[in-house]
């Protein structure tokens, strides 16, 4: 569990793990420079109970949080959680279920996006694109970033994983492609993680369909397609297609949030008549955009 400034939900969080119905786990918990209560809320809850780990974040940041958390659990299986989340109470065990009976070394399983209170909000399920289909389809025709937080995965079986390299700012992408390459992996059609949304969160509300926090997760995203495509073993797998792809992900992103506005930039880009118009309007009618990403994604 990465945790950073979760003192309002950390105790559900903990609560949720100590409910499980498969009771075999470990929590291990890593503040990352919390300045409100949570690291003390952690210890405390870790003196009343010997399964829970609580350690600071030798480096900074959630990737450097995520790496030492994983160095340190001693299980065979690990599973990726979050200080302001909640696991349903089968989690741990529909997991091992659905290994055991497949024979695999991974598997993703669906959320439930959750307003601060639990409340559930509307939502789209994941999908199993990801376990289905080959990698090259997964990026580039479904949806290629699974949350880090829907992975259950046997530690030793990913070796590409571990370490997550500190340039990766999303360890979504990183990780769902490592796992894809590395094997096949299995989907679990079950909402089995709580994802609450709340102002205080590292990129912002999933509802949030500003500008400014689009160009945020934008470029994120595009460091993200970065790390793949320079990496020599994973572009090595990847058709042709699928590596430009990935380097219309980079290019969108870097012109998009580019200090400096070039509509000849913008007409020589290799990108989709629509990315082109896209960048176009956020940059000379934002207004418009707003309202167009609004309609998109209500």
């Amino acid at each position: 569990m990465a945790v950073y400034n979760e003192e309002k939900f950390l105790i559900d969080a903990i609560r949720s793990v100590q409910a499980q119905t498969e009771e075999m786990w470990e929590l291990v918990i890593v503040d990352d420079f919390s300045s409100d209560g949570s690291y003390a809320i952690a210890e405390t809850e870790a003196e009343k109970d010997s399964r829970i780990i609580v350690m600071k974040n030798p480096g900074k940041g959630k990737v450097s949080a995520f790496n030492s958390a994983v160095e340190r659990a001693s299980g065979r299986y690990v599973h990726l959680f979050a200080g302001d989340d909640v696991l349903d109470s089968k989690c741990l065990e529909r997991c091992v279920q659905k290994l055991m009976e497949t024979g695999l070394g991974a598997v993703f399983h669906e959320l439930q996006r959750v307003d601060e209170n639990l409340k559930p909000l509307p939502d789209r399920l994941v999908g199993g694109a990801l376990a289905e289909h080959t990698l090259d389809q997964a990026l580039t025709e479904y949806s290629y970033a699974v949350p880090s937080g829907l992975w259950f995965f046997e530690k030793e079986t990913f070796s590409k994983a571990w370490p997550i390299p500190d340039h990766v700012p999303y360890e979504d992408v990183w990780l769902a492609v490592c796992f894809r390459s590395e094997g096949r992996v299995t989907y679990l059609p079950e909402r089995l993680y709580l994802y609450r949304q709340h102002e205080n969160q590292t990129y912002g509300r999933s509802s949030d369909v500003s500008l400014k926090t689009y160009k945020f997760r934008m470029a994120r995203l595009g460091k993200s397609f970065e790390s793949i495509v320079t990496d020599e073993e994973f572009s090595s797998k990847l058709a042709p297609k699928t590596v430009a792809f990935c380097k219309q992900q980079i290019q969108f992103a870097e012109i998009l949030c580019s200090k400096s506005r070039s509509p000849l930039k913008v007409m020589l880009a290799t990108l989709p008549f629509k990315r082109r118009i896209s960048i176009a309007v956020a940059w000379y009618a934002p207004w418009v955009w707003s309202w167009l990403r609004q309609k998109a994604v209500s």
